[in-house]
């Protein structure tokens, strides 16, 4: 149910105090948006990310396969929710990749550390997802705006997550994962810039 509430825009002079009406109900709907299903999933992956950096620091393969295994489910779930129940908003999108980058920049950057991929790589991510973040204009509630390019470097993030942890767990050796990450970083160049130039 709607309802308004009068409020003072000023206290220096009685006589000239307005009263302006604030709409409860839009803010109790924004409240509920924020608070949907697959918002908090993403905020569930937020809390996996301390987690599954330090098993990959530490060698802790089956802790950080479970982590990333979670992670990867509640990222698949929550698109599906969002889509099936019409849940989907600007923001829980941009809430949702910039979730997925810091997950993915987290465990690029402590696996840079022994070398398993280079060092340039989480500092693209991060660069690139600010780039989309303020070009998608998502903060001031417009629609995100992604980049075919943009998709397929954002499931290669996670592969190279998934590599490390897997090639971990049983052993192998990490040159292709290096190598893999330098195919990473040109890729992660040509998207910035394309968008970079479409921006212009």
């Amino acid at each position: 149910m709607a309802c308004s509430v009068l409020v003072p825009v000023s206290f220096f002079n009685a006589d000239r105090i307005k009263f302006y009406p604030i709409n409860l109900q839009l803010r109790e709907e924004n409240t509920i948006t924020l608070l949907n299903i697959p918002n908090l999933l993403t905020g569930f992956r937020v809390l996996l990310t301390i987690p599954l950096a330090f098993a990959v620091w530490s060698g802790s393969w089956w802790v950080a396969t479970a982590c990333l295994a979670a992670a990867i489910g509640s990222d698949l779930l929550d698109g599906y929710i969002a889509r099936r129940y019409n849940q989907a908003t600007p923001i829980g999108a941009l809430l949702d990749h910039g979730t997925d980058a810091l997950l993915v920049t987290a465990t690029t950057t402590v696996a840079s550390l022994d070398g398993t991929v280079t060092w340039i790589l989480p500092i693209l991510i991060l660069v690139a997802f600010m780039q989309y973040a303020i070009d998608s204009g998502a903060h001031r509630g417009k629609q995100v705006r992604g980049s075919s390019l943009g998709r397929l470097n954002g499931l290669a993030y996670y592969a190279i997550c998934v590599g490390v942890v897997g090639f971990g767990l049983v052993g192998l050796p990490s040159w292709p994962l290096w190598l893999f990450s330098l195919l990473l970083v040109g890729t992660t160049i040509v998207s910035i810039i394309e968008r970079f130039r479409y921006v212009r």
